[in-house]
């Protein structure tokens, strides 16, 4: 049986085995996650914020995606696999949350990534 590339790639999201990609990816969802609608220009300034507090705690920890380092593309391919959705589009440009699969994700991946990225993870209930 084939799988299609989203499902490929929601089984990459559930099992972390690349570490440092599987943090980056649950920061990003995280960094949406607590700026509900939060529009592209921006994500990056707040992953940023967010890695910074993490390289504190753990300064071997560096952002990594599997589509490098293009948020536009993460988050549509987070969007192609029913974890993100556009709420809103201001100044031409989409804002962003999280679906009730993307929570979920977010929720379920943080035991996973808490090694990585500390109390950061620890902090979504």
């Amino acid at each position: 049986m084939s799988t299609t590339k989203g499902e490929r790639i929601w089984r990459s999201l559930l099992n972390p085995a690349s570490r440092d990609i599987a943090a980056s990816e649950w920061l990003l969802l995280f960094t949406i996650f607590v700026n509900k609608n939060i529009c592209l220009k921006d994500i990056g300034k707040k992953v940023a914020e967010n890695w910074e507090k993490v390289h504190k705690n753990n300064p071997d920890f560096y952002i990594m995606w599997s589509t490098g380092y293009d948020i536009a593309k993460e988050l549509i391919r987070y969007e192609d696999i029913g974890i993100l959705q556009i709420t809103k589009w201001k100044d031409e440009e989409p804002c962003w949350d999280l679906t009730e699969k993307g929570n979920e994700v977010l929720k379920n991946w943080k035991d996973k990534v808490k090694e990585i990225l500390g109390p950061l993870a620890q902090s979504v209930e």
